[in-house]
C-alpha cells in the first residue's frame, strides 16, 4: 500500500540513529513538560487561596490518577501491538487496532467516570480526609472524575499519533490545551472577566474544558491522516486476537502501575495522619519532582516505540542497544537536574508556601530525590522496553515483590513506627526503585524478552523501519 510506505519512510521512527531518536524524543518531552505545567498551574494558583485547597485537590487527584493508570490498559496495549504491527509492515491490522483503541478508551473512561462520581465520598474517607477538606475534594472529584473519559480519549489518540510518528502534532495540541487551561484557570479560580471566583471548583471546570477541546482537535487530526483508512465498523467491532494481544500487554502494565499507585495511596493515608502541612509538603515536593523525571519518561516512551517496531521487525540486537543508550541518557539527565533542584530547593518550595514546616519538609524530600529518582529512571526505561518487547509479566512480579513486599512495610516502619515521617516514606520508595530497577536490568541483559514478540513480520517483504 503506497500511502503506508510513504508514511513509514517519512516517520522519525525509520532509523535507530541518535539523531532520529532525539527527533522523536524532544516533542514528547515538551508535551509531557506542558502536561506538568497544566497540573502544577492548579496547585500554584490554588496555593494563593490556601494550603487546605491544595491538600483537598491532592487527595482527589490520588483517585483520578489511579483511574487514569487503570485506563492505560487499552492505551498501552494498543501502542505496543500497533508499533509491532508497523515494524512487521502489517498495515491492515494497524488500521483496525487504531480505531478499536478509540472506542475501548471511551468505554473504559466512561466506566471509571461513573465509579468516581457515585463513590467519591466513601473513597475520600478511605484516605482519612479531614472534615474541612471534604467539600472541596468531593467537588473536584465530581467534576474532573465525572469527565475523566475525556482524558482517556486524549491519551489514547495521542499515543496512536506518536506511534505513527506524528509527535510534533501531538505536542502542538498539548500546547494549545495548556494555554487554554491556564487562561480558564485564572478566570474561574479567581473570578475574572465577569466570572465569579470559584476556587477549587473553578480549577476543576477549567481542566474539563481544556481536555474537551484537546479531544475534539485530536480526533479531527486522526481522521485526516492519509496513513489511516477509517472503517466505522472498527469502532464497534473488536477482533478477539487484537483484544487478546492488547490485554496481554496492557493488563500486566496496568497491574504494575496500579501496584505502584496503590502503595503510594497507602503512603498518602499514612501522611494524612501527620497533618495538613505534611500533605501540602508532599504535594509540592512531588509537583517539583515530576520535572526531574519528565525527561527520562519521554526518553522511555520514545524508546518503547522504537523497541516495539524493532522487535516486530525481528531486529533484536538494535532494540537491545537502543534501550541501553536511552537508559544512559536518562540517568545522566536525572543527575544534572536533581543536583540543580537540591541547590535551589528552598526557593522552589517557597514558590508554593511560606509555611516553615512545609519549607523544611519539602526541602528534605527534594534532597532525597538523589536516591529516589536515579532508581526511577532505570525502571521508566526498562519497564517500558520490556512491555514493548512483549515481556510484560516480569515487571509485574518485580513490582509485587519490591513495592508490596519491601517498600510498603518499610515505609510504615520508617515513617510511623520509627517516627521519621515523610523522610521515611521517601527512603522506602528509593529502596524499591533501585532494587526493582536492578532486577529489571538483569532481565533486559538476559535477552529472554526476545521470545515474547507478539506479531511476526509480513511474508515476502523486506522489513525496515
Amino acid at each position: 500500500m503506497e500511502t503506508k510506505t510513504e508514511v513509514t519512510k517519512a516517520s522519525p521512527h525509520t532509523s535507530t540513529s541518535s539523531k532520529q531518536f532525539w527527533n522523536l524524543t524532544w516533542p514528547i518531552w515538551i508535551e509531557m513538560l506542558l502536561g506538568l505545567v497544566m497540573g502544577n498551574s492548579d496547585t500554584l494558583m490554588l496555593s494563593f487561596l490556601s494550603d487546605h485547597a491544595v491538600a483537598a485537590v491532592a487527595l482527589a487527584n490520588q483517585y483520578i490518577m489511579l483511574a487514569l493508570l487503570l485506563m492505560q490498559v487499552i492505551a498501552t496495549g494498543t501502542q505496543v501491538v500497533l508499533s509491532q504491527y508497523l515494524g512487521a509492515r502489517r498495515w491492515e491490522e494497524s488500521d483496525r487496532i487504531t480505531f478499536s483503541c478509540i472506542s475501548l478508551n471511551v468505554l473504559a473512561g466512561g466506566l471509571f467516570s461513573l465509579i468516581l462520581v457515585i463513590a467519591r465520598e466513601p473513597l475520600l474517607r478511605l484516605l482519612h480526609i479531614a472534615p474541612e477538606l471534604m467539600a472541596d475534594a468531593s467537588a473536584y472529584l465530581l467534576i474532573v472524575g465525572g469527565f475523566l473519559f475525556l482524558q482517556s480519549l486524549v491519551n489514547g489518540i495521542s499515543g496512536v499519533l506518536k506511534v505513527y510518528g506524528h509527535v510534533r502534532e501531538a505536542m502542538l495540541i498539548s500546547v494549545g490545551m495548556n494555554v487554554l487551561h491556564i487562561g480558564t484557570n485564572m478566570v474561574m479560580i479567581f473570578g475574572m472577566l465577569g466570572f465569579p471566583a470559584m476556587g477549587v471548583q473553578g480549577a476543576a471546570l477549567s481542566t474539563v474544558i481544556s481536555r474537551l477541546a484537546a479531544a475534539v482537535v485530536l480526533f479531527i487530526l486522526l481522521l485526516k491522516l492519509r496513513s489511516l483508512r477509517l472503517r466505522w465498523t472498527s469502532l464497534v467491532k473488536f477482533h478477539l486476537s487484537d483484544l487478546r494481544n492488547m490485554l496481554k500487554i496492557g493488563v500486566p502494565a496496568a497491574i504494575e502501575a496500579f501496584t505502584y499507585h496503590l502503595v503510594q495511596t497507602a503512603f498518602l493515608a499514612f501522611i494524612s495522619t501527620m497533618g495538613t502541612e505534611a500533605l501540602a509538603a508532599r504535594q509540592y515536593a512531588m509537583n517539583i519532582t515530576m520535572f526531574i523525571s519528565v525527561f527520562g519518561t519521554a526518553l522511555g516512551f520514545a524508546n518503547s516505540i522504537l523497541v516495539g517496531k524493532l522487535t516486530g521487525a525481528g531486529r533484536y540486537q538494535e532494540a537491545y542497544e537502543q534501550t541501553r543508550r536511552s537508559m544512559s541518557w536518562s540517568f545522566m539527565a536525572a543527575i544534572v537536574v536533581i543536583v540543580l533542584f537540591i541547590i535551589f530547593r528552598h526557593p522552589l518550595i517557597g514558590l508554593f508556601s511560606q509555611n516553615p514546616l512545609v519549607l523544611k519538609w519539602g526541602g528534605q524530600l527534594l534532597m532525597l530525590n538523589l536516591l529516589v529518582e536515579t532508581g526511577r529512571v532505570l525502571n521508566m526505561n526498562l519497564v517500558s522496553a520490556l512491555n514493548a518487547a512483549g515481556d510484560a509479566k516480569f515487571p509485574v512480579w518485580m513490582g509485587l515483590i519490591f513495592m508490596v513486599g519491601l517498600s510498603l512495610p518499610a515505609g510504615y516502619g520508617l515513617a510511623i513506627s520509627a517516627g521519621m515521617g515523610l523522610v521515611g516514606i521517601w527512603i522506602a520508595t528509593g529502596l524499591d526503585e533501585w532494587l526493582r530497577g536492578l532486577a529489571n536490568l538483569y532481565r533486559w541483559n538476559s535477552r529472554r524478552w526476545e521470545s515474547y514478540t507478539l506479531v511476526k513480520q509480513a511474508q515476502n517483504r523486506q522489513t525496515s523501519l
